[in-house]
């Protein structure tokens, strides 16, 4: 009876340390930015604007949520 109350005693302890083991400060360390490249990202205006077109054409309306991106070069 007393070998399982400390037992059950160390295992408690131990999972208390282990949960008071996780770093609060590793999740303020802000991610790594990606490097900055000569492209953005851009509304792909040639795949909505057929879209819209062929939607007119069979009488709907085309509502974009998450419009198509594309990579776009800057200049």
């Amino acid at each position: 009876m007393q070998s399982s109350l400390r037992i059950v005693a160390v295992v408690s302890v131990l999972t208390a340390a282990g949960c008071a083991s996780q770093s609060p400060r590793l999740a303020s360390v802000p991610a790594p930015q990606p490097a900055p490249s000569a492209s953005r990202i851009a509304v792909d205006s040639t795949y909505v604007g057929r879209v819209n077109q062929t939607a007119l054409r069979r009488g709907l309306q085309v509502h974009w949520i998450n419009p198509p991106m594309r990579r776009a070069r800057q200049d």
